[in-house]
């Protein structure tokens, strides 16, 4: 791929999937989308990530000044929205620069498609 800037993203799974790819590869991907899913259960052990004492611990030096965007609907059945604000917290704490729209009334939809009456 002969791309001079590469970036991520994904709903549901697959922004969980981006998330765990940009906790592998930080100095290789330049930001990050993550909608209506969780993350980075690769790199860190945050609630609600499966066996956590089995998660890897990789270096976020990368993620310094990139963007993360958040999309999370506070009534999301399969993408806890404590989860997600957790997420965000913790990117932050990495140094990225993060975006969040979290959507109050909103499930695992983008809130544009739904009516949420």
């Amino acid at each position: 791929m002969n791309a001079s800037s590469f970036t991520i993203s994904g709903f549901g799974s697959g922004a969980s999937l981006a998330a765990n790819l940009m906790n592998m590869y930080p100095e290789s991907i330049d930001g990050v989308g993550i909608l209506g899913g969780d993350g980075p259960c690769a790199a860190r052990a945050l609630p609600g990530c499966e066996d956590a004492s089995q998660q890897l611990n990789y270096d976020t030096s990368g993620y310094s000044g990139k963007p993360f965007y958040y999309l999370s609907g506070s009534y999301d059945p399969g993408f806890k929205f404590a989860i997600a604000t957790n997420a965000t917290d913790w990117t932050e704490e990495q140094g990225a620069h993060v975006f969040k729209d979290f959507v109050d009334g909103f499930g695992h939809v983008f809130p544009i498609s739904a009516d949420p009456s």
